[in-house]
């Protein structure tokens, strides 16, 4: 049969003419080419156009890389605004959106080498990807409707609850994840002309795939949707898909030759099948099967390893959301790297059998030897590099050091069991597309399986390091099971190896074994003596006393979140308590709270002393409140209070489907900057509070000033003052941190019923223990209210779900230094007493209370800017007007000790040099504001007696 040929004919016109070869033949005998020549042409031109075409196809399957990691970023973050940030709804969407991609890869890989023009089915399914993302944002919508409906209507058990959640997610998910597996069987199939190079054409493939995943993780995670929002960065992508395939649609015409070809000469591709079994090795169809169910096993750990890695690391990179995309960018370059690699080097060997097996058996001994890694290579990194174990929220090469100490040569081996699969399972150049979608499907349901059994079985059971033992020990005997199945290989060489192996392996487990006992410390953690710790499903939780303070706290994933002292410490019992009785003695008349995070259990403690008809408080980690016992002094067992409710769920979830109305929404979630709490700091959050409320409710919202700028600082007022404009900012007793307080009414406050509530038996202790012991002394915790200037807000964005700026803002303006620089308007408050008198009395101590306050937040303010000696001059001002103030003295106190240890060491450092005149005057910088310390006083002494100087004349 002649085959196609097109040319294009410009003499005087643009008609394109089609021809066939003999007609070409007959062309090029009356111009002098004899039939060698036009053969010898032809095939050129078959070569650079396939050339041409294999080239382009990289390139967009490269770009369709970047698109699906795009989309899985996006649509995760999307979908777990409705179905909630646990790690139960999280793992639904990961689950789902795997496993249409193994459903993808098998069912078109079924059909992929009777398609007779791939290339142009490729391009229809990166438009039809394009087009149903583009559209998903929209179908998403109605998803809040059916979800609540549901749940509302059923009122579903938490398992109910998880499968209509999966049901929802698959019917959402399965058609673009299913078109999106589809693409690698169709190509590979294209691509693939001989099994001479099997392993190259499809791990080729599959690498630069992958690669296109490291853009779009990348991307994503560092750059689109915090410049451009969700929706933005989704139109992106869907731009690119849609542009992908129809290029590789329209430019179809130019390699009609080929695929025409390959359909209409399948005999002579399978002679060339017979021609080429030779060299490589077949293997029956027992063994290959046996390998697919190996592959899924290492699958299977590999998932599970990333699980295991992530909740390890972020211990020592934190939990930004810069953290999380780093450690999947570094996992992705692993494997893409691997599988481009081993591609080549497959293709070279005689024994891809023998090879998968040293691949599996490195995975395992690689994977286990980040338990010394994460156990004590750090620690002692980070000591002889201090920059190493540095905390920022920022991307930083520090973080993607440590990631791919731990993670870059399992995740290279990893990337590598796919072409070496490909090799050992593609039995004919006719079955390339089916082995692969088998292959590729194989290996995404073991790590489908992999993933949810880490999460949700291994860490509970086993913990983080002895579960990354254990499925050491499967990649261990997975690489031994190949080996002894291995055909071709002889009985005494597999003894030899296998006496040889096992106590060598039994040696390196002992070796391992004491570090998988090891509970993972972060660097914000000034851990002493640890109390309890445990690693749930969703969080890793841990209580530790300090050794000298004889304080504990509370940290999640290595993020201190609460303490049982305070010592200016923003995580003290004061901020939790405050955020409790803020809201509570602002409100006319409280009954129904609910209170976002236990945390140790100060804010609920708080809100149980007053008059209430019902309590809920809602916990993301159910370890949290299991540690409850260990803090005893300050929720005081609240977890059995009668008005109590303790709910295990995300916050956001909770407030989207619940029918109750609550007099006081309290949020006491941990900082915006972590990965997923910037839910509960957007827009649409606070509307589905504002709905939330009853009738003169307050919503209360905690702000972490000392960990924002002043930019973003102002952007969270904006967003709040968006859904509450009857909204005030104040600074808790201990001007530690913000309270946002918002309703739907202008908040009044009664002076006279303010001094009355707070004098209630029940509540002074607690109110003077957290420095409120009047009523004045709250009014001037106020910093500013509706009159706030809008000119503050100029060129300030709003947070909201599709753009949410403050996870991932990065300015850098001095930690809240807004804060320090003003106070706007003053409290709503009438009735200061029923007589003139009483009145001036009370409106004296507000203003007596007020300018100690606005001393403290100056020293404060100096305080954070590393002025000491002027953050002294306001604690003294302070205390000058007001004697007895005791968080003045104790503030006071602090800065003095932190003075002195600044001064002592510049001391120690002058007279190390032999610069006595520098170390007497920083003796003297000491002495100006602690006139009779003694250290100080005798290092001077010793100073000048260095020179000469006798004890009498000093």
């Amino acid at each position: 049969m002649s085959e196609p040929w097109q040319s294009s004919c410009s003499i005087g016109s643009r008609w394109r003419v089609k021809m066939t070869s003999r007609a070409v033949k007959k062309m090029l005998d009356e111009l002098g080419y004899d039939e060698k020549a036009l053969g010898k042409m032809i095939t050129t031109y078959r070569e650079k156009t396939r050339f041409s075409a294999i080239a382009m196809l990289w390139i967009c399957f490269f770009l369709s890389g970047a698109c699906g990691l795009v989309y899985q970023v996006a649509w995760t973050r999307m979908l777990t605004l409705i179905f909630g940030a646990s790690v139960f709804a999280v793992s639904t969407v990961l689950m789902t959106f795997m496993g249409g991609l193994a459903l993808g890869s098998y069912l078109f890989g079924r059909i992929a080498d009777r398609i007779k023009y791939p290339v142009r089915l490729y391009g229809i399914l990166e438009i039809a990807i394009g087009v149903y993302a583009f559209f998903l944002p929209l179908i998403l919508k109605q998803y809040d409707f059916l979800y609540v409906t549901f749940f509302r209507a059923a009122d579903p058990s938490f398992f109910t609850l998880l499968l209509f959640r999966f049901t929802l997610t698959a019917a959402l998910l399965i058609l673009p994840t299913t078109l999106m597996g589809a693409t690698l069987p169709i190509l590979s199939a294209f691509v693939t002309r001989n099994l001479k190079s099997v392993g190259w054409s499809t791990g080729s493939l599959y690498a630069l795939n992958t690669f296109g995943a490291v853009l779009g993780c990348a991307a994503a995670g560092f750059y689109l949707i915090g410049r451009f929002g969700i929706l933005q960065t989704i139109h992106i992508a869907v731009a690119a898909n849609v542009i992908i395939g129809a290029f590789m649609y329209l430019a179809f015409s130019r390699w009609q030759t080929l695929e025409a070809e390959d359909a209409d000469t399948s005999q002579a591709a399978h002679v060339g099948d017979v021609r080429t079994s030779e060299t490589p090795a077949v293997y029956p169809q027992p063994i290959v099967r046996l390998v697919l169910l190996f592959l899924g096993l290492s699958g299977f750990c590999s998932l599970g390893y990333e699980v295991l890695w992530t909740r390890a690391l972020v211990y020592h990179l934190n939990i930004s959301v810069y953290a999380f995309a780093t450690m999947l960018t570094t996992i992705l370059v692993g494997i893409a790297l691997g599988s481009f690699i081993f591609a080549r080097i497959v293709d070279r060997t005689r024994e891809p059998l023998l090879l998968f097996s040293a691949i599996e058996l490195l995975i395992g001994i690689s994977a286990v030897m980040s338990l010394p890694i994460l156990g004590k290579f750090f620690n002692e990194l980070e000591r002889a590099f201090p920059g190493l174990g540095t905390i920022v929220w920022l991307p930083s090469s520090n973080k993607f050091i440590k990631s791919f100490l731990i993670m870059f040569v399992p995740t290279l081996l990893m990337g590598a069991t796919f072409p070496v699969a490909a090799k050992i399972c593609v039995p004919s150049v006719r079955k390339v597309g089916k082995s692969i979608g088998v292959v590729y499907s194989a290996n995404t349901v073991g790590a489908i399986i992999g993933s949810f059994a880490a999460g949700f079985i291994l860490v509970p059971l086993l913990g983080i390091g002895k579960s990354i033992l254990a499925l050491g020990c499967v990649n261990v005997a997975i690489g031994a099971a190949i080996f002894c199945i291995n055909p071709q290989v002889s009985f005494n060489a597999k003894r030899r190896l296998s006496l040889a192996a096992v106590p060598a392996l039994a040696v390196f487990g002992l070796f391992v074994w004491r570090f998988t006992g090891v509970q993972f410390a972060s660097p914000l953690e000034n851990a002493g003596r640890v109390l309890y710790y445990r690693e749930g499903i969703g969080a890793t939780v841990k209580v530790f006393e300090d050794n000298r303070t004889g304080i504990r706290q509370i940290s999640i994933d290595g993020y201190p979140v609460a303490a049982t002292g305070n010592q200016l410490d923003w995580r003290g019992p004061e901020g939790q308590s405050a955020q409790a009785h803020f809201p509570m003695l602002l409100h006319q008349d409280p009954k129904d709270i609910c209170i976002i995070g236990f945390g140790a259990g100060g804010t609920s403690y708080g809100v149980s002393l007053y008059d209430v008809d019902t309590i809920t408080c809602v916990e993301l980690s159910r370890e949290v409140p299991k540690a409850a016992p260990l803090l005893a002094e300050v929720n005081h067992d609240v977890l059995n209070h009668p008005k109590f409710k303790l709910v295990i769920d995300d916050g956001r979830n909770f407030i989207l489907r619940t029918e109750k109305k609550f007099d006081i929404i309290t949020v006491d979630a941990t900082s915006p900057k972590c990965a997923g709490n910037v839910s509960l700091y957007t827009k649409e959050f606070y509307d589905m509070c504002k709905e939330k409320l009853a009738p003169g409710g307050i919503m209360a919202q905690w702000m972490p000033y000392h960990l924002l700028s002043r930019r973003e600082d102002l952007m969270l007022f904006k967003t709040f003052q968006q859904s509450f404009p009857h909204f005030s900012v104040w600074f808790t007793s201990d001007l530690g941190y913000f309270q946002l307080i918002g309703s739907k009414d202008p908040l009044r406050i009664d002076f006279q019923r303010l001094e009355k509530r707070m004098s209630q038996r029940e509540l002074r202790g607690e109110l003077a223990a957290i420095h409120l012991n009047s009523p004045a002394k709250l009014l001037a915790c106020f910093a500013m209210g509706e009159d706030i200037p809008l000119s503050l807000f100029d060129g300030i964005p709003v947070n909201t779900d599709n753009h949410p700026y403050i996870e991932y803002f990065r300015d850098d303006g001095g930690l809240g230094e807004f804060i320090f620089e003003s106070r706007v308007g003053q409290p709503p408050v009438y009735n200061f007493g029923d007589s003139p008198d009483e009145a001036a009395r009370n409106r004296a101590e507000y203003s007596k209370a007020l300018e100690v306050t606005n001393h403290l937040i100056s020293a404060h303010y100096w305080w954070k800017k590393g002025y000491l000696g002027e953050a002294l001059t306001r604690t003294r001002l302070a205390l000058l007007v007001e004697p007895t103030n005791r968080e003045a003295y104790v503030l006071h106190r602090v800065l003095e000790k932190k003075y002195k240890r600044l001064y002592l060491a510049k001391a120690a450092a002058a007279q190390g040099k032999n610069d006595i005149h520098g170390a007497v005057m920083a003796c003297n910088r000491i002495l100006r504001i602690m006139p009779d310390d003694r250290d100080t006083l005798a290092l001077l002494v010793t100073l000048h007696q260095s020179v000469g100087h006798s004890r009498s004349a000093l």
